[in-house]
């Protein structure tokens, strides 16, 4: 499954609800994590995903910081 959010897209609320569907399903299928990657810089949306408790895992997948999300303690905010 892929969530694909860019920058001036729509609020960060829609996101927020958008992130929370993608949990919810990912749980349902007895996922222990989800996994997300973005481009640093101006407009990146790694404080989003930082603020909905992902974890920067301190691999790079080419130019993109990759994060992680445990499910099982997973918190986020919608």
């Amino acid at each position: 499954m892929e969530l694909n959010l860019e920058a001036g897209a729509g609020s960060l609320s829609a996101a927020g609800g958008a992130l929370s569907i993608v949990v919810d399903q990912a749980v349902a299928w007895g996922a222990d994590a989800l996994f997300v990657s973005w481009i640093p810089g101006i407009g990146s949306p790694a404080p989003f995903y930082l603020a909905n408790g992902f974890e920067e895992t301190g691999e790079m997948d080419e130019d993109e910081v990759v994060a992680r999300l445990a499910l099982r303690r997973a918190t986020h905010h919608g």
